[in-house]
């Protein structure tokens, strides 16, 4: 009798352990399809010679249709239809899943033409964002100061440049916090998880939300990017690394 009730319980909390973990593998393929469907961008680049140099042929559709298409198929479709756009589609990470190339009149539409990117030394656009507490800016609204913007792909890849972006929180500091407006402006991340970062309770840094959209009409096409607005309005530069910005240097050319 004991053995039988045993044998009866054993098997009930074995079928509960394989039922969680079942569910498990199931929520954890579910996350990982909901990532990589909802956490993409688009970056469009007008064909030219440097994008045929990088692009896969063998990773190329046509996006209005969807049909794979090789080298060949791609060069007659230009010539017969016109001008060629290739936009990358991005996953999470930021890599490239597939190329989708678009046609003709259309292609001259795309938001992502990097002719159009704004030049250093150029009044920058007057873009309008919200943060993570509400507040809604202006670029114009804040001439008179510095102001850094920092485009983060997600929280994940933001922890990992901490030193970097405390070198810059020291360099507001060390120079005067009240000339400086900074940014930090994630593509993906929610608010939820950016208060959860490292950096989220650094007095400097200010916050905005899955602004995916804005970083793409701002044709920035690589994370992190830095880049600093002067006192006037004018783009001073685009920054791979924080130490490679001379944040003295820039704020003695604003005030003459």
């Amino acid at each position: 009798m004991l053995v039988g009730n045993f044998n009866k319980n054993f098997k009930m909390h074995l079928n509960k352990v394989l039922t969680i973990l079942l569910f498990c593998n199931s929520f954890s393929s579910a996350l990982s399809q909901h990532k990589d469907t909802l956490a993409t961008k688009y970056v469009s680049k007008k064909w030219s010679k440097e994008i045929r140099n990088i692009i896969d042929f063998d990773n190329l559709f046509v996006k209005k249709t969807g049909e794979k298409i090789d080298k060949v198929t791609f060069f007659k479709m230009k010539k017969k239809l016109g001008d060629a756009v290739i936009e990358e589609k991005l996953n999470y990470n930021g890599e490239v899943i597939k190329y989708l190339a678009v046609f003709g009149t259309s292609s001259k539409f795309s938001i992502a033409d990097t002719n159009n990117k704004p030049k250093v030394g150029e009044l920058y656009p007057n873009i309008g964002f919200t943060t993570i507490d509400n507040k809604k800016n202006k670029l114009r609204d804040l001439k008179g100061k510095i102001v850094i913007l920092r485009f983060e792909l997600d929280t994940e890849k933001f922890r990992i440049m901490k030193d970097e972006l405390s070198l810059l929180n020291t360099a507001i500091n060390k120079f005067g916090k009240n000339n400086f407006k900074t940014f930090v402006i994630f593509s993906f991340s929610s608010s939820k998880e950016i208060l959860k970062s490292y950096f989220a309770t650094k007095e400097n840094f200010e916050f905005v939300e899955k602004a995916v959209r804005l970083a793409t009409k701002l044709k920035i096409n690589r994370t992190p990017t830095t880049l600093v607005i002067d006192k006037s309005g004018k783009l001073v530069n685009y920054y791979k690394r924080i130490e490679d910005i001379d944040l003295k240097k820039i704020l003695e050319s604003s005030s003459k």
